[in-house]
């Protein structure tokens, strides 16, 4: 299986970094989800240990495999519902654009999932996290 290599974990980092110095301050607040997401996210959880979901570039969540059961992908749409509407009033809030909320939040949770958890960093495909 193929290695999120170490120049794309840096590409990332350096990224989020550009992304912070273009928005107005404290406009890069870590992915802080209420409660009720995070419990809803244990059904998450389970999928990403099963290898069936992993974490996208763009802070969304996506089916690792092409083919996918009906229950996983209803599973993926709530949770990216949810991080949609947090995304937005994140922009909202400090007058910042979706996208690049979106891609500060991605760039944050795929330096936070643990080791072996399936991303997918920009310009590449899935790859399990060292």
């Amino acid at each position: 299986m193929p290695t999120l290599p170490a120049r794309r974990r840096t590409a990332a980092r350096f990224l989020a970094v550009l992304l912070a110095a273009a928005l107005p301050a404290a406009a890069v607040p870590p992915l802080a989800l209420p409660r009720a997401a995070m419990a809803q996210e244990a059904g998450l959880d389970a999928l990403k240990a099963q290898g069936l979901v992993g974490e996208r570039f763009d802070g969304y969540v996506g089916a690792v495999k092409s083919q996918t059961d009906a229950a996983t992908q209803q599973v993926i749409d709530r949770i990216n519902l949810q991080r949609k509407d947090r995304y937005r009033a994140i922009a909202a809030k400090r007058g910042a654009s979706l996208s690049a909320v979106e891609r500060i939040a991605g760039a944050q949770v795929i330096e936070r999932a643990p080791s072996g958890t399936w991303v997918m960093p920009e310009g590449s495909g899935w790859v399990q996290k060292p």
